[in-house]
């Protein structure tokens, strides 16, 4: 006779080939369905009711929610780590308050969908699916209900069960698997037209490209540039962009070398025009997802550069990645670190650039080493 089981289901959870977290079905309440844009919850479904997240890139802006004919808005305030402090309804503005560690007492109630670093707190528990479902963070217990698959020798720590390494105010860990520390400054205001190194003359209906420099153009020169042709101007417009970027990555005060990449010499016209997302990953090395690989480590690019394939009808090629603030860009969005072993190059770092961070870098190739940046104490593994 089969022993009785004290056990109760409490809710139950369906995910979708991505591993996402799409549905969950309790007993109290009715079937929840979750849609993403990207990496992010943008709506759920619950019976009769719609729900909608308005955000611009990691900004929290506000809720949509609609019930048959009727539609009510919510505008959001957050805080750095994209926890929702303020919700302003119709009526009055609702505040909400966390303890250190993301707890929010249950009679609080769901004035907003998103709570704690902006994630969605299971309806049922509490608890914050994050990674999209990946594993279930414990606001109460101050840390994981499972163990991490990056752990112990990955890069998920030697804490498997430990969350933002017991310093949840200045870190967030929105994947479930490692932390990305939050920036105490906000991102400087987008420069000037002049600045991207542009300038318009007096009189003219287009801007024509111009290399920075320490003297000002003469009234002859300014001319000139009046009477130019649009068409002109546009087919020399690639000219032109190589131009301003071999201005901008020289000036390096500026800009910041992230690392170096090991290529080849047929690259050199592609890869000074930007990063495009339609050649990352379309053949080899995505051993850590799609992105541009880039390595501190100047030796482990020349290793690179040497044994690739391609190296046999092109001669190898070491560019640098540059972009102009570094502490702008954030990791997990931005950037990935990871490590690798290479029998050919030993360990080194691997620095993969993402797609919302390609238009913000420079890729230029390079005769010698150069000083990169230092990664965060937390991303280096050494």
């Amino acid at each position: 006779m089969p022993t009785p089981t004290r056990e109760t289901v409490l809710s139950r959870y369906h995910y979708d080939p991505l591993d996402r977290l799409v549905d969950s079905t309790s007993l109290e309440h009715s079937t929840i369905q979750r849609f993403y844009c990207k990496t992010r919850l943008s709506s759920e479904i619950q019976g009769t009711v719609q729900r909608t997240v308005v955000q611009h890139d990691d900004q929290l802006l506000a809720q949509q929610q609609r019930e048959g004919g009727k539609v009510a808005a919510t505008l959001l305030t957050t805080d750095q780590q994209r926890s929702v402090l303020n919700a302003l309804d119709a009526t009055q503005l609702n505040a909400l308050s966390y303890s250190p560690y993301g707890h929010r007492p249950r009679e609080n109630g769901l004035l907003s969908l998103l709570g704690f670093n902006g994630e969605r707190p299971d309806p049922v528990t509490g608890h914050y699916h994050l990674g999209n479902g990946y594993r279930q963070f414990n606001p109460v217990l101050m840390r994981f209900n499972s163990p991490d698959s990056w752990s112990p020798f990955g890069a998920g720590g030697l804490n498997a069960y430990g969350y933002c390494a017991g310093n949840s105010i200045n870190h967030s860990d929105p994947t479930g698997h490692t932390i990305s520390a939050l920036s105490r400054l906000a991102p400087p205001p987008p420069p000037r037209p002049v600045n991207l190194g542009f300038q318009r003359a007096r009189g003219a209906t287009t801007s024509k490209p111009l290399m920075k420099s320490s003297t000002t153009a003469s009234p002859k020169n300014s001319q000139a540039l009046t009477k130019r042709r649009h068409s002109d101007t546009f087919d020399s417009l690639a000219a032109n962009e190589r131009k301003i970027n071999d201005a901008i990555i020289n000036n390096t005060q500026k800009y910041d070398l992230i690392g170096y990449h090991g290529s080849t010499e047929e690259h050199t016209k592609s890869l000074a025009t930007g990063l495009s997302a339609k050649y990352m990953g379309s053949r080899n090395g995505t051993d850590s997802g799609r992105g541009f690989y880039v390595t501190p480590d100047y030796e482990s690019a020349v290793g690179w550069a040497t044994v690739s394939k391609r190296a046999e009808s092109s001669s190898p090629k070491i560019f640098g990645a540059y972009t102009r603030n570094f502490e702008t860009l954030k990791p997990g969005r931005d950037y990935s670190v990871n490590t690798e072993l290479n029998s050919a190059l030993k360990n080194h770092v691997q620095i993969i650039i993402k797609e919302p961070a390609y238009s913000s870098v420079r890729i230029k190739a390079i005769q010698n080493k150069q000083s990169a940046i230092r990664l965060h104490s937390h991303e280096a593994p050494f």
